[in-house]
């Protein structure tokens, strides 16, 4: 999937000047809720964490819901403590980092 959005984007917008590690997708698909983010986990009435917004889900390679979760920090703007503790929740990829 990210190979072809790569080849679609080459195809059709600016040219890209920088260098590009291929994308390894020999990973499994695994279900990801791809929209984790400190809003999405609640407390209820009872002190009980919940997981909410399951808008965007699908099966995708474990590094999407990293990446997932490393945009809506920055978008959100969340302390840092919630960037640094992203790799123990999803997953340490900082070698796919450079892909992107």
């Amino acid at each position: 999937m990210l190979s072809t959005t790569i080849r679609v984007a080459e195809r059709y917008g600016p040219p890209f000047t920088g260098s590009r590690a291929p994308f390894d997708s020999s990973d499994p698909l695994v279900f990801t809720h791809h929209n984790l983010n400190m809003r999405n986990f609640p407390l209820d009435r009872l002190g009980k964490v919940r997981l909410l917004n399951f808008g965007w889900p699908g099966f995708h390679p474990p590094v999407f819901e990293y990446y997932g979760m490393r945009q809506a920090a920055i978008n959100d703007r969340s302390p840092k403590s919630c960037m640094y503790s992203i790799p123990f929740m999803a997953g340490i990829y900082f070698k796919e980092r450079l892909v992107v």
